[in-house]
């Protein structure tokens, strides 16, 4: 079932306008008039809606609250071109409930366009019949991660550590505490700089991916899916 994503104060409303690109989709979906979809918040809570194009009837008795299962929040570089936007995408179906742009010593990209990455957001969480949307954050710099130590217990993925945090770890750490408060730290494809690697040793415990060096994009999914695997077999 198709899902439309509102703002709190616009859902109140009982019948809500759709937008022209929204309307589109729903043509090529080939949806027909009175057909019910669903409309969220992005924060958990759907209603279901009848379509009466250009527009849709909000149903507010019929609320359906998501079991949330969200997964790790990801403090990572930005990956450059159109491969950022393909992460997003596969990071939201993977659960993904907060994103953090870092900017790091070695990072080549440091911004991008807050509007684009929003309209991912929402068709990969329709795609995935999310009612919840991640938080897609403005970016921050390496020294700012520090302003969430209080917020979230802290990992960072290393291709050469020798002090493993293995599987077995990261379930005992799973079994005491929401995915949503665990954060890992991924950093640019020219990797860490000296200097942040050595804060990050002292500070965050090491996770070891893979043998092979990865893009910052398959890091962050490699990540997801762990955890996310990790969540549904305890």
């Amino acid at each position: 079932m198709l899902i439309l994503y509102r703002d709190k104060k616009i859902l109140r409303k009982i019948q809500v306008a759709l937008t022209k690109e929204e309307i589109q989709h729903i043509k090529a979906l080939r949806l027909k008039q009175n057909e019910e979809i669903l409309i969220s918040d992005g924060e958990g809570t759907a209603y279901k809606a009848i379509l009466e194009l250009p527009n849709v009837i909000v149903n507010f008795r019929d609320c359906l609250i998501e079991n949330k299962n969200n997964n790790v929040a990801i403090f990572s570089a930005i990956p450059s071109g159109n491969r950022f936007e393909k992460m997003l995408d596969m990071a939201v179906q993977l659960g993904i409930s907060n994103f953090y742009p870092v900017i790091f010593d070695f990072s080549e990209r440091k911004d991008f366009s807050k509007d684009r990455v929003n309209k991912i957001i929402q068709q990969a969480a329709s795609q995935a019949k999310r009612f919840s949307l991640p938080k897609i954050h403005d970016p921050i710099l390496f020294k700012q991660i520090w302003n969430y130590k209080n917020q979230y217990d802290f990992f960072f993925a290393d291709p050469n550590t020798t002090n493993r945090f293995i599987l077995s770890d990261l379930i005992e750490l799973i079994k005491e505490k929401p995915l949503e408060d665990i954060a890992v730290i991924v950093g640019p494809e020219g990797g860490f700089s000296k200097k942040e690697k050595e804060i990050l040793t002292n500070e965050f415990k090491p996770i070891y991916l893979s043998e092979n060096i990865l893009r910052i994009e398959t890091a962050v999914l490699n990540i997801l899916s762990i955890f996310s695997f990790i969540k549904i077999n305890l």
